[in-house]
């Protein structure tokens, strides 16, 4: 039976972690399919990590990983789709905005021999400044870059194995989805998107707050594009592209996770011995 695994993103998300975990796992079981559930900690200070911990004791398919530090939305992004083992991989930002009953619409895109989906919040519950920064990024990132997805930076997102296992995410920034279409692209691997439900955030903080914090955002956010622009230009072959060189294997990003599989834990001990880290189990 076809394994799909399931990445919450989270970082500080302990007013709401409990709630999404335990709604989340339900629509997970009212769908019927084999699943993980995943946590994916870019480093949190808060209790995130206690109120996970405690609840993998009432919820057998959910695991637990901890950055070690704080490495960034992209690269903590790419661990969703490198540390666990499935056929199809769903990532989800972690802040309780999203229904998982949804991941339904893009796992039949996915198993109809699509590569990857993206989200599109068709009807957005965020404040207006983050929508406006959003749209702005979204018109920016398709004039210079050949986007065909109405909502790039939508944290929903899915990917076959065959597209998770060959894309490598290079820049440490707190966006992602325009590294991922290019590297799609650079792959030449299909791509589609599909309307999901959007909520309102019901606690905790964006990362864009604050006058000066938005402008230093959008700075970071031109160069950022500007460098996948010209990486796309002058990587249009696919086995020129990051993405996809030969041979290059998935390390931990300076990762610590905390497991309760013994099956997943002999993974990352070959896995951690191999690298020269270790994993703290």
């Amino acid at each position: 039976m076809q394994k799909v695994n399931i990445s919450l993103l989270v970082f500080n998300e302990g007013q709401t972690i409990r709630e999404t975990i335990v709604e989340g796992y339900k629509d997970l079981e009212d769908l019927g399919i084999n699943f993980e559930l995943w946590v994916i900690d870019n480093a949190s200070e808060d209790n995130t990590k206690e109120i996970v911990m405690e609840l993998q004791e009432k919820f057998p398919k959910l695991n637990y990983y901890l950055q070690s530090e704080n490495i960034g939305y992209a690269l903590s992004s790419e661990s969703s789709f490198k540390v666990p083992d499935a056929d199809v991989y769903i990532t989800v930002d972690g802040d309780g905005q999203y229904r998982l009953t949804d991941i339904k619409l893009l796992l039949d895109i996915v198993n109809n021999g699509t590569d990857a989906v993206f989200a599109v919040r068709k009807i957005r519950k965020d404040p207006m400044g983050r929508i406006v920064m959003s749209s702005v990024f979204n018109l920016i990132s398709k004039i210079l870059l050949p986007i065909k997805v109405q909502d790039l930076n939508c944290g929903f997102r899915a990917l076959s194995k065959k597209a998770a296992q060959k894309i490598f995410i290079q820049n440490k920034v707190n966006y992602v989805g325009p590294e991922i279409y290019v590297r799609l692209l650079q792959l030449n691997m299909k791509i589609q998107d599909v309307d999901v439900r959007h909520f309102e955030r019901k606690a905790g903080n964006s990362v864009y707050t604050g006058l000066m914090s938005t402008m230093k955002s959008c700075w970071g956010m031109l160069t950022y594009l500007y460098s996948l622009k010209s990486e796309y230009k002058a990587m249009s072959a696919p086995t020129n592209g990051l993405a996809a060189q030969n041979g290059k294997v998935y390390k931990p990003r300076a990762s610590k996770p905390i497991l309760t599989s013994p099956i997943i834990q002999e993974k990352f001990e070959a896995q951690y011995s191999t690298s020269g880290d270790k994993a703290l189990l």
